[in-house]
């Protein structure tokens, strides 16, 4: 064989070599990528129940409304699977800190743990627990409002 074949050959055979070796590698099973797959939703059964207009709905614990002056302004009742809520919501004279001072107060001396719990000029809020129960009580009042908006819910 002349000298310019054997190079030639030579060349191919690298080629053929680091082309074979090339594909081996990079042939090679990749590690399986984790394609997310779509979860079915978490569905419960409830069922919402409005109270007539004015009037708390039937459940809701009416010690928990701590403004006798308070307008209701609707309240409801949704029943899950496995538990009931209960909710207010009313309009009230009372400035946030004054209705965060009276909930605060109420739910510590029934026994409740406060477990969360807010307190500024426009916004108060007091999420609370007693064995099987949550009391979470929000008021607001935006800008320069008159009334302040609560809505407290309970959840057994």
């Amino acid at each position: 064989m002349e000298r310019n074949q054997k190079i030639i050959l030579g060349v191919l055979l690298a080629v053929v070599v680091l082309g074979s070796a090339a594909y081996v590698l990079l042939s090679k099973k990749q590690p399986a990528t984790t394609t997310p797959t779509k979860t079915a939703p978490i569905v419960q059964n409830f069922k919402k129940t409005d109270a007539p207009v004015g009037q708390i709905t039937s459940g809701f614990p009416r010690e928990l409304i701590l403004d006798p002056n308070s307008a209701t302004k609707q309240s409801y009742s949704i029943k899950y699977d496995n538990s009931n809520q209960y909710t207010a919501d009313f309009k009230s004279s009372l400035m946030p800190a004054d209705l965060y001072k009276l909930y605060n107060d109420y739910l510590t001396a029934n026994g409740y743990t406060i477990v969360n719990q807010n307190n500024t000029p426009t916004f108060g809020s007091v999420y609370a627990t007693k064995d099987t129960s949550i009391v979470n009580a929000v008021f607001s009042r935006i800008d320069k409002a008159t009334t302040t908006t609560a809505t407290i819910t309970y959840v057994k």
